[in-house]
């Protein structure tokens, strides 16, 4: 692999983060309806068919920006319930 590819790969991966803080910014502004995945990949300046190779469609892409806030809440262990009362 040379520099050129190394820098490729770099650029499409930021790319692929890039288009998920694009779509999570439009959504927001627009709601779900008001965007489609060819906007979303010219604000995030990739190719619309790589996009749609990464994330087969719109909602799957919604659903990835939803999981990319929820990862880090779900990492941590749950709070544990409080133990029961021993009965009499």
């Amino acid at each position: 692999m040379d520099l050129k590819d190394v820098m490729t790969t770099r650029r499409l991966k930021s790319g692929w983060k890039w288009l998920l803080d694009m779509a999570e910014r439009l959504f927001d502004e627009h709601g779900y309806d008001g965007v489609g995945m060819r906007a979303l990949a010219e604000e995030a300046k990739v190719n619309l068919g790589a996009a749609i190779y990464h994330y087969s469609s719109k909602e799957a892409l919604c659903i990835e920006t939803f999981m990319r806030r929820f990862r880090p809440a779900n990492a941590h262990p749950p709070i544990p319930h409080p133990p029961k009362p021993p009965r009499r």
